[in-house]
């Protein structure tokens, strides 16, 4: 899994520098009804599951699917709508940086 963690909630993007600091921000409900896509920093699509114990809250874990698919073109889509949404950059700038240059950007403006 290569990092940051991205995280699309409907066009609200969150980056993570571990697995872990993600799993501790998502809501386990949330997961459930599918509110959220994940991404590795390469374009992994990442797996988000919902670990039940006994007692206690719900917990969120990420996992790389045993069946790797990497979406660099949607994640792409993905960073480029949100910065263009935040109002400070249109697409025709972003199509010149390469998908490194695109991150930065994004981490900047993310949680």
């Amino acid at each position: 899994m290569k990092f940051p963690i991205i995280v699309n909630d409907h066009g609200d993007v969150s980056t993570y520098d571990s697995v872990e600091a993600a799993q501790l921000d998502l809501e386990a409900v949330d997961v459930k009804n599918n509110q959220f896509n994940a991404y590795g920093g390469d374009g992994q699509l990442l797996a988000l599951e919902i670990i039940t114990k006994r007692f206690g809250p719900e917990l969120v874990r990420i996992v790389e699917p045993e069946r790797v698919t990497i979406k660099r073109d949607e994640l792409r889509d993905v960073l480029e709508s949100y910065l263009v949404s935040l109002g400070n950059v249109s697409y025709e700038q972003l199509t010149r940086l390469g998908d490194a240059e695109l991150l930065k950007k994004v981490r900047q403006y993310s949680d």
